[in-house]
């Protein structure tokens, strides 16, 4: 591989980093949490620590539950393609005598 060869091929990485970073970076912006303001103290620290947890761990098994019902959907699709129930009755043919 020459070396013109291999500089266009980093390049053109180094191009879709750029472009899967920003998209990533935008979904990111996309799905922001608003935080809760709150009076400063030990109490209202651990409250909203534990409060943000409970955020995320519900948002984590919601899109965990969301990404099994699209894997059943798909399984579900595939198996209805292949079990195909057809009629072996011999009335349905038609017979052309050749």
């Amino acid at each position: 591989m020459s070396t013109i060869a291999l500089f266009g091929k980093l390049r053109e990485h180094e191009l879709e980093m750029n472009r899967f970073n920003e998209k990533e970076n935008g979904e990111k912006k996309a799905r922001s949490i608003a935080l809760k303001t709150a009076a400063l103290g030990e109490e209202s620290e651990t409250v909203s620590s534990e409060d943000s947890e409970v955020k995320t761990l519900n948002l984590l098994s919601r899109k965990f539950s969301k990404f099994i019902r699209n894997k059943e959907k798909e399984k579900n699709q595939k198996s209805k393609r292949y079990n195909k129930k057809t009629d072996s009755n011999s009335a349905n043919f038609t017979c052309f005598g050749c």
